[in-house]
């Protein structure tokens, strides 16, 4: 009976910091943190360090994968992620049955494209003509179709002077 309070002791003396943080980067990017395991146990502890990503979270690798901290100790453990698309996700930090979580927000560096001016909806007078000019500019490394098109209320609407 008295090992197994020890084993439960022993537990709550070891732990990851911080046991969650959040962190924000641009889609198609990496990111990293730093989290600390402590060993406030006399004895050592052989820690076996792997991550878990989710989400838009599309991996993740930690370093050092294994460590053994003599007792007393700390040791930084560095986790580096990346991401493809905007959204959020998670990264587990997992040690020996131990976790911190690490919440990421993943954002759009810029708009795909923007169109210039930006502003209220174009309208004409039935029977009158209107002439606007529309700048795209695509601020995306991979090419863009953009169509534009006349609907019900304006039949006779040219993009790129077609008809």
């Amino acid at each position: 009976m008295l090992l197994l309070g020890y084993a439960a002791d022993l537990a709550a003396q070891r732990s990851i910091y911080p046991p969650s943080s959040t962190a924000s980067i641009q889609a198609g990017e990496s990111g990293s943190a730093s989290f600390q395991l402590i060993n406030n146990d006399p004895t050592n502890w052989n820690a076996s360090v792997s991550c878990i990503a989710e989400g838009v979270i599309t991996s993740c690798s930690v370093e050092p994968t294994s460590v053994v901290l003599s007792g007393f100790s700390e040791q930084e453990v560095s986790v580096t992620f990346t991401t493809a698309e905007p959204g959020s996700g998670v990264v587990r930090i997992l040690a020996d049955g131990l976790e911190a979580v690490l919440e990421v927000t993943v954002t759009l560096a810029q708009p795909l494209y923007v169109v210039s001016p930006d502003g209220p909806a174009v309208s004409a007078l039935p029977g009158l003509e209107r002439r606007d000019a529309f700048t795209v500019a695509n601020n995306s490394a991979q090419a863009l179709t953009i169509s534009l098109r006349g609907d019900a209320v304006a039949p006779y609407c040219r993009a790129g002077g077609q008809r």
